[in-house]
């Protein structure tokens, strides 16, 4: 199963610490399934977070190029 975790909010607090749940939930995750992280951050930015917190092993990191949005012109097209 491939599995898309937001580092920004499930890994990452918002005071820029771990949170523990989310970790908890990565690495049970990560254990037998592949996981890709997304991120708001720049790419080097959210790659440095998970290094220095230790969060190794997964499988993709879409940063700050993706955009999960709608825009109105495609809302529009889907009416």
């Amino acid at each position: 199963m491939n599995i898309l975790l937001n580092l920004d909010g499930v890994l990452s607090s918002e005071s820029g610490e771990p949170n523990r749940a989310g970790v908890i939930l990565y690495y049970a995750l990560n254990a037998g399934h592949r996981v890709a992280l997304i991120s708001s951050r720049k790419k080097a930015d959210a790659e440095h977070w998970l290094n220095s917190h230790g969060i190794i092993g997964y499988d993709d990191l879409m940063a700050n190029e993706v955009h999960l949005e709608r825009s109105e012109e495609h809302t529009s097209e889907l009416q």
